[in-house]
This record gives C-alpha cells, structure tokens and sequence, in this order.
C-alpha cells in the first residue's frame, strides 16, 4: 500500500511538469483574400514567448499540407521561442475560386496540441465546387447574363388544351323572398311618377239614355227569346 501511494505521488509530480497546450496561442494571416498565385504569410505566437521544450507548427488548406513539423526558434541555449512567420503558396489542387479552410497547429514535442483556423479567399480562378459556383454567381451576376445571352423573341402560340372535367356541383342557395310592399314603400315618390306616367284629363260626361229607346230594347230582347224558344222545340220534335 505504501509503494503504491510513492508510485502515485511521483506520476502526479511528473505530470505536473510536463507542458501543456495553452489556449493563448494566436495568429494570424496576411492578406485574407487575393489571386491563387498569391503567397499567404501566417504569423503564429504562443504565451508564454519562451520555454524549454520544443513545439512545432503544422499548417493546411483545406487539408493539403503546406507546413510540415516547422521548430520553434531554438535559441542554443537549452531554450526555445515560440513564434513562427511562414510565407506559403496556395496549391493548386485547392486555388479555385471561392473561400478556403486554412487551419494551424502547433504541437509540443510531448504530443500536446493547439489547433487555430482562418479563412482565405480566392478572387480568381474557376469554381470547382457548388458552393463557389454559387458564391461566385453572387459576386459576379453579369456572368450569369453573359452565360444567358439576350432573350430571344417570343415564340408562337401553342394548341389550346383539352377541356378539363367537369367540376362537381355546388350547394343550392337559398331562395330569395322578396317583400314587394317593402320594397315599393321604398321607392321614392318621383320616381313612382315616371313609372305610373301623368293622370290623364278626364273626359265630358256623356248624355243619360232615352225611355222610350230602352223601352223598345226590352220588347226587342222579349220576341227574340220566345222566337228562339219556339224554334227549338219544333226542332225537337221533328227529331
């Protein structure tokens, strides 16, 4: 038991000498956009500037090395500077158009990393993904106008369609109930003047009939019916 606390107690004093990787580790790239032939310079720095083991840096472009395992400034003393200045060109399996991944890492010689990414533009070159075919089109429409061409004249009408079918029948709404008392209550005195049209000028009265010429008429209609009578029955009796 005893051995065992020593073994542990020695593992955690080792330990804790070791380096680790520190968050404080910047950098940075110049310029962040420009031509695919253009050579891009990373600045990287660690804090503390100084130590006594050694680090390394590793750099990519979207994932093609362009750094390998570059040391530290050694400064021949048993002492190290932890800062890089690199001047990289951008290779041409990845100098399309469009935004590229640059990423950096910086690894102590015990296996410790820090990693740190950017971006980098091309201005220049074509495409060679949808996303910059995309990002290029955006940037530049008059490519697409150009790749368009003018718009050509309209072209003739094409043959009418076919009938399509018949749509299904709607609800039957509800009859209507007119109130015609309410609504000739409603239509305004001047108007029901120009429908009915002006009363006309009453006529002369015409002159009362004559006794004597209604007195005839009756004895007239008298002997007309009698006449009518006889004659039928004479006819009946015959048949």
């Amino acid at each position: 038991m005893k051995k065992t606390f020593i073994l542990f107690l020695v593992l955690l004093i080792g330990a804790s000498s070791l380096p680790s990787a520190k968050a404080d580790l910047t950098y940075d790239i110049m310029p962040l956009s420009g031509l695919s032939t253009q050579s891009i310079f990373i600045s990287v720095r660690d804090k503390p500037i100084t130590g006594d083991y050694k680090q390394y840096m590793y750099a990519f472009i979207d994932g093609v090395m362009v750094v390998d395992r570059a040391l530290c400034v050694d400064q021949k003393d048993g002492t190290y500077m932890y800062l890089w200045d690199k001047t990289i060109p951008i290779p041409k399996a990845v100098n399309g158009y469009g935004r590229h991944l640059i990423t950096v890492w910086v690894e102590t010689e015990y296996g410790l990393r820090n990693t740190h990414h950017a971006y980098y533009t091309i201005t220049d070159g074509l495409p060679d993904t949808v996303e910059s075919w995309l990002e290029m089109l955006e940037d530049h429409p008059e490519i697409l106008v150009q790749l368009r061409g003018p718009q050509g004249d309209a072209g003739a009408p094409g043959a009418a369609g076919g009938a399509g079918a018949r749509g299904a029948k709607g609800e039957q709404g509800d009859s209507g109930v007119v109130d015609y008392a309410q609504l000739w209550a409603t239509v305004p005195p001047d108007v029901l003047i120009l429908m009915r049209g002006e009363q006309g000028v009453r006529g002369l009265q015409g002159e009362a009939a004559s006794p004597v010429v209604i007195g005839i008429g009756c004895v007239v209609s008298v002997i007309a019916s009698c006449v009518f009578t006889w004659y039928y029955a004479q006819r009946k009796e015959v048949g």
